[in-house]
């Protein structure tokens, strides 16, 4: 997406744009939370792996992606919520908000072993992770 995009033509390109025109839009830092949100149920899988990938996707986004039909979709959030996770204190967890944890539990529940690692791989070194959390993937 071009600086140039403000937020009504942002909009208005997640909705009707072309595949190319929503994949610049849901990979571009500056997009608004809003539009990445929208964005999240596009029906084209790669424009889905742009927003789970986005970190500056609202937490919500990262929500509806968690259960993505798409494996990859729910590996990349898994990779980006695991590298984002191990470099907060508690109180910056507290701050995030249950959203991260909700997430962090659907993933830990995926059916795709692979998945389930990247969840894992990214909790085992956090002191202070959720012990639900850590018993969920230990099963």
């Amino acid at each position: 997406m071009q600086s140039g995009f403000n937020y009504e033509k942002a909009k208005r390109l997640a909705r009707d744009g072309d595949r190319r025109t929503r994949h610049a839009i849901a990979s571009h830092a500056g997009t608004r939370p809003e539009i990445l949100y929208y964005l999240a149920d596009d029906p084209d899988a790669e424009i889905r792996r742009c927003i789970a990938e986005n970190v500056q996707s609202p937490r919500q986004a990262d929500l509806v992606l968690a259960r993505d039909g798409d494996e990859e979709v729910r590996c990349i959030l898994a990779g980006k919520i695991g590298r984002l996770f191990p470099e907060t204190t508690a109180a910056e967890r507290d701050m995030m908000g249950q959203a991260v944890f909700d997430t962090l539990e659907i993933l830990a529940a995926d059916q795709a072993s692979r998945v389930r690692g990247i969840v894992s791989d990214a909790l085992k070194d956090v002191v202070d992770a959720p012990a639900k959390l850590i018993l969920q993937l230990a099963n």
